[in-house]
């Protein structure tokens, strides 16, 4: 087995990111969002690698003493085996070791693998956002890791 190793994401990586994107959500970021994502002062961008291949990515912001992780998704092929996890884990540490109070996100109320993720990792719900979702007119459910 490979071992999955996490890093910043570059201008080549940015047509592996939007083909996983598109796969993992009902209405993907647009190519020019991410190619913006990567040039922004507080955003971080980074993806999972198995080998030479990208398996998944995150992104997140970071604003004044918290991270708001806006998006997280593993290729279909990858999934189960433990990347989300990494990538969670990796971003837990990263977070504490910088000195930041608190990580928070929004996932669609009907996405229950992605809260029960979030949640074994100690994330709470703290409430939700109705008709958040454009597409769909799904409610999102807001949660948020302590981590002093």
């Amino acid at each position: 087995m490979i071992k999955p190793r996490l890093r910043p994401a570059r201008i080549r990586d940015l047509r592996e990111i939007v083909s996983i994107e598109r796969l993992a959500f009902p209405t993907p970021w647009s190519p020019i969002l991410f190619w913006s994502e990567l040039f922004k002062k507080k955003t971080r961008l980074w993806v999972v690698e198995e080998g030479e291949k990208i398996a998944g990515y995150l992104c997140f912001w970071e604003v004044v003493d918290e991270i708001h992780l806006a998006n997280l998704a593993v290729a279909p092929d990858k999934r189960r085996q433990g990347l989300a996890s990494f990538m969670l884990r990796t971003l837990i540490g990263y977070a504490r070791r910088r000195g930041f109070r608190r990580i928070l996100l929004e996932v669609r109320e009907r996405n229950l693998p992605a809260q029960k993720l979030y949640q074994k990792f100690g994330f709470q719900i703290d409430g939700r956002r109705r008709s958040y979702y454009r597409d769909t007119g799904e409610d999102a459910i807001l949660m948020s890791l302590p981590l002093d």
